[in-house]
């Protein structure tokens, strides 16, 4: 019987175009180590995004751009990232 691993997620506050020229804020999540465009690069079809309506999968074939967003965007947006340490991030180089 095997065992699955399980590494630890980080949850990354992102902006993302779609091809459709449509906009969705959310937290993505990666490994440790991970940055988001070896997420964007695996060979998974959908990866998924957490937003203020809920966890949704985008197809990564329609993303036209993902955006970091800045510490002042994420504090001035507190509700939309419920699960980020705000204070945290206000005392690290993000």
């Amino acid at each position: 019987m095997s065992q699955t691993i399980r590494h630890p997620k980080f949850g990354i506050p992102v902006r993302i175009a779609m091809s459709d020229r449509t906009q969705i804020i959310g937290v993505v999540f990666v490994r440790q180590n991970q940055r988001i465009i070896e997420m964007l690069c695996d060979e998974r079809i959908f990866f998924p995004i957490e937003t203020t309506g809920g966890l949704r999968l985008l197809n990564k074939q329609h993303v036209a751009q993902v955006d970091l967003l800045p510490l002042e965007e994420i504090l001035a947006k507190r509700d939309l990232f419920p699960d980020i340490d705000v204070q945290y991030l206000s005392e690290t180089s993000w």
